[in-house]
């Protein structure tokens, strides 16, 4: 079920020099490139939220979510969520090739949460 992209991916990599980051930035690069492969950020009954941007704002986050499902906002959506400064994320040793895809889907993804 994997996209000729990443299955040429997978494929090119050499899974013996692959650290446990490396599986877990691979893992999120190939599972959120599905929202451009399947064409989802282009249909009007999706919204793309940011994990990042609901910890660091979770009132304004929430309150977009609930606008586009029509649903009224309720501060109790948001009450248990510990809400965090956005910044760096911490220094991890990923594979460089990895690292620059992740960069690119994440500035791809970035910009359509509004």
């Amino acid at each position: 079920g994997l996209s000729e992209a990443s299955s040429a991916l997978l494929d090119s990599l050499d899974t013996r020099e692959l650290t446990p980051a490396d599986g877990a930035a691979l893992f999120w690069l190939i599972r959120n490139r599905l929202l451009f492969e399947l064409g989802l950020h282009e249909r009007e009954d999706v919204h793309v939220v940011s994990y990042d941007r609901l910890v660091a704002a979770p009132e304004e986050t929430m309150r977009r979510v609930c606008g586009f499902l029509a649903l009224p906002y309720s501060s109790d959506l948001v009450r248990f969520i510990e809400t965090r400064p956005q910044g760096p994320l911490p220094s991890t040793d990923i594979h460089p090739q990895i690292l620059a895809l992740c960069d690119d889907l994440s500035r791809r993804l970035d910009s359509l949460v509004t």
